[in-house]
């Protein structure tokens, strides 16, 4: 997605009052001074008053329709796509209180794109406040520090620290959201835990060492773990809970969505009856199992009634991979889906495939995320399922599938379910998640099982170093572009030089 695009209908509108003014000032400069047959006087009046007129109708019409050219290079004063997004979807009156010193360049800049966002929508009201000035409308909100904003509608209250214009529209959506959905994170099967340990660190930036700026502010944490992917879900105002399977006899009715990820010992048949009961309730699972993870019969049988099966294989990909290893997928193209329409790069190193199956009766499973064609498979360890070998024996010439989504009634269900099965952990771990895309998914796909996905797509930032990672393709540009173009025009250089001077 464009940062940076260009509102097209506000220079539409532009361009007119252009013409509009370049038009009166031909006419003016056409238009002679004194009626030929008399009635001069009512002549000019009638000239003076049609100018006046079309000059403020232009003016009063550019106001409502404002363009805003930000000619910095890193674009600070245009707001992001996704929090104009929200902000055109807002359907009752936002207020949002932004607290800054008056003194601040920061503060300021985020003033002016908060009044850029508020002309996308007249529901949205801002209102700059140094607390300084105001102490005392700064107390009442419960404000102690600068640079933080405090939305409001419907009698709900959001506040919200930063000064990124996305934080704020997640804000937004919080306070208009009138029901918390409780996501709650599956563990007891030796996977990972969403709740390892983080802290803050700060970095010196050339202008000196800055405690609020959010350029020099990183968060560390363990490289295993899902923590950054709860802190994700927390900001965009999810409750978050850790339940555990091993010992549960029923996943709480609260949890409106469950997340299983990187599991390392198989599911006893008490806790796949608890998934299935959960499912079957119209419950919501985000399953993620890794290229170790031995789903062991009890788990198969469910699977293969959700229309997936887990081959015991690994997926190579030579022609669209990163790191130079043909084992670390990265995933440019996607079929049309809601979790995957503002989702670009995603990586996945070391991903099974899955197996599509007919599904039960009721149940609509499809391939949500797929390799490449050129992809292949090699088995990790003998499969335990005929369907398993045969997969292994004879690779579909179609592109793999990496992830998977199922939707229906399960037989003798109340109520519809839904679920994503992708043949890797990884990509939501806390060493992945920040980079590429692959928050964007992990996001995407939790709001898709919340039946959330006509929401606005908005991703919390993790402050993190980031890395330039580079597809296959643009690593040869690259290549191309350094290693042969530049050298070759530096040498032609030279021999044009060389001939002239001969």
């Amino acid at each position: 997605m464009d940062e940076h695009a260009i509102d097209w209908h506000a220079l539409a509108w532009f361009a007119g009052w252009l013409a509009a003014l370049g038009g009166l000032w031909l006419v003016g400069v056409r238009l002679p001074l004194a009626w030929p047959q008399g009635k001069t006087l009512q002549y000019q009046g009638a000239v003076l008053v049609s100018a006046v007129a079309i000059a403020l109708f232009a003016n009063i019409t550019l106001s409502l329709h404002d363009a805003q050219f930000d000619l910095t290079r890193e674009g600070i004063f245009t707001p992001a796509p996704e929090a104009v997004m929200v902000v055109r979807a807002i359907d009752q009156p936002v207020t949002l209180t932004f607290f800054h010193r008056e003194d601040d360049p920061d503060g300021l800049r985020v003033v002016k794109v908060l009044k850029a966002l508020a002309r996308h929508n007249p529901q949205l009201h801002i209102r700059p406040v140094d607390p300084d000035r105001e102490p005392a409308l700064a107390a009442s909100l419960g404000v102690r520090v600068h640079n933080v904003a405090v939305v409001e509608a419907a009698g709900r209250r959001v506040t919200v620290e930063g000064t990124d214009e996305r934080e704020f529209a997640l804000g937004i959506q919080r306070v208009l959201r009138t029901e918390t959905s409780t996501v709650c994170f599956a563990e007891g099967l030796g996977e990972d835990s969403s709740e390892n340990g983080e802290f803050i660190t700060h970095q010196d930036a050339p202008s000196g060492h800055g405690h609020n700026d959010p350029q020099t502010r990183l968060v560390i944490t363990p490289d295993r773990g899902y923590v950054r992917l709860r802190r994700a879900l927390e900001a965009q105002g999810h409750a978050v809970e850790k339940i555990l399977l091993s010992t549960s006899t029923g996943i709480p009715a609260h949890c409106k969505a469950v997340i299983h990820a990187g599991p390392r010992k198989a599911y006893p048949k008490g806790v796949v009856k608890v998934l299935r009961a959960y499912l079957q309730s119209g419950g919501a699972a985000l399953l993620l199992y890794d290229l170790a993870f031995q789903p062991g019969p009890p788990l198969t049988g469910l699977l293969q009634e959700l229309g997936i099966s887990l081959p015991p294989a690994v997926v190579h990909e030579p022609s669209s991979h990163l790191e130079g290893k043909q084992t670390t997928l990265a995933v440019t193209g996607y079929d049309p889906h809601p979790i995957t329409a503002q989702v670009s790069l995603t990586m996945y190193p070391g991903a099974r495939p899955l197996l599509l199956v007919a599904p039960a009766s009721g149940l609509r499973t499809r391939a949500l995320i797929q390799s490449t064609p050129r992809a292949t498979v090699e088995a990790v360890r003998d499969g335990s399922s005929d369907t398993s070998r045969s997969y292994l024996a004879e690779p579909p010439t179609a592109p793999h599938v990496l992830a998977a989504v199922v939707e229906g009634t399960l037989p003798g269900a109340p109520r519809p379910m839904r679920a994503v099965v992708v043949g890797d952990a990884d990509f939501a771990r806390n060493s992945l998640l920040p980079y590429a895309a692959n928050g964007d998914l992990a996001l995407g796909m939790v709001r898709w099982l919340l039946r959330q996905e006509s929401e606005s797509a908005v991703a919390a930032r993790i402050p993190v170093p980031s890395p330039m990672i580079l597809s296959p393709g643009e690593q040869r540009l690259v290549f191309l572009l350094v290693e042969v173009l530049l050298p070759l025009l530096a040498a032609a250089t030279g021999l044009v030089f060389w001939w002239r001077r001969r």
